[in-house]
């Protein structure tokens, strides 16, 4: 017979159970913890800037969150309790994983993107690095007044040219242009509109102000001339890439 004054034995193993499932929740978090802290550390420049210590914050509140409830079920089914344990384990680890390579993950990507699509420009460091077309030519995807333009750049023209298509784009009346400035091209002397543009930018790189003109004669694309490229500290090509620096 117990005594009035003893804990039935269901409850203490409720409570043993509840203490367990605690136990193992703290274990499971402080093993993730530790990958995490390991990567970080691993990937040797630590937590960087107000952005990556709001991720990594965000991280340990979310597992807490999963430690707290795994810990309330583990006493009622230990061993699917240790199952979701070690699922949420290896989620955890692997988005460790994911974020401690996050910038050669990224240089992977912009690369394919390039490789696909060599309009687009690649990040490398505070250049931006363009990739030639099947024809030789450099071709890039900048940004004009809040417009995506396609160029091809060309070190023969002395200032950007805009197509009719773009010069419209960027909201001007190609009949209310004054094609007042002569050019002398391969082609001969053509008459251009000037304009000026209020900022170019390819990735990081950007110029403001940018002399620009529109042909009374259409072209096919428009060309990203010198008024653009001599505002850059420099430029030069390495085999089949063109490389602009700010």
């Amino acid at each position: 017979m117990s005594s009035p004054w003893e804990s039935p034995p269901e409850l203490d193993e409720k409570h043993g159970g509840s203490r367990q499932g605690c136990l193992w929740s703290g274990l499971a978090g402080l093993l993730v913890v530790g990958l995490i802290v390991s990567l970080i550390v691993l990937r040797g420049d630590g937590v960087q800037g107000d952005t990556e210590w709001g991720r990594l914050v965000y991280l340990m509140l979310l597992l807490a969150f999963v430690g707290a409830g795994l810990g309330g079920t583990f006493a009622r089914s230990p061993g699917k309790s240790l199952r979701h344990i070690g699922i949420w384990v290896a989620i955890a680890g692997s988005l460790a994983l994911l974020y401690s390579f996050e910038s050669e993950i990224t240089k992977i990507y912009e690369t394919v993107a390039q490789k696909a699509d060599p309009t687009t420009a690649q990040e490398r460091g505070a250049a931006v690095v363009l990739q030639a077309g099947e024809n030789g030519h450099f071709y890039v995807r900048a940004l004009v007044k809040g417009e995506t333009i396609l160029f091809m750049v060309d070190t023969g023209a002395s200032d950007v040219v805009l197509s009719h298509a773009a010069a419209k784009a960027l909201g001007h009346k190609l009949d209310r242009l004054d094609y007042s400035r002569m050019y002398n091209t391969a082609n001969g002397i053509v008459m251009g509109a000037p304009v000026t543009l209020p900022y170019v930018a390819i990735g990081s790189v950007e110029v403001r102000r940018v002399s620009a003109s529109v042909n009374k004669t259409d072209l096919d694309t428009s060309l990203l001339g010198m008024s653009f490229l001599s505002r850059l500290s420099g430029y030069e090509v390495r085999g089949d890439e063109l490389i602009l620096y700010p």
